[in-house]
């Protein structure tokens, strides 16, 4: 399988198996842990304001490997887990 179709493959189904719900408590847990206000912790993740309200109010995941692995990096310094990264 091809590289490309694997990581949207597997990333589909990962979506899949996350409750928009977790999602969410889990990113504002993890900006709340940091103090940061909410600009704040778009620019540290390298997203637009918009995109991380998303994220906390919809429970939607990044989609860009890069701010998936600075969450992934933010939530291993707070010790918080975020299901689907």
């Amino acid at each position: 399988m091809h590289l490309r179709v694997y990581a949207y493959w597997h990333y589909t189904k990962r979506m899949t198996e996350i409750t928009p719900t977790e999602t969410k408590n889990e990113v504002r847990q993890i900006r709340e842990k940091l103090g940061d206000t909410q600009p704040r912790f778009a620019k540290r993740l390298g997203v637009g304001l918009r995109s991380l309200k998303r994220y906390e109010l919809e429970g939607v995941l990044p989609r860009s490997v890069a701010v998936r692995r600075n969450l992934e990096r933010l939530a291993k310094q707070t010790g918080i887990e975020v299901e689907g990264l």
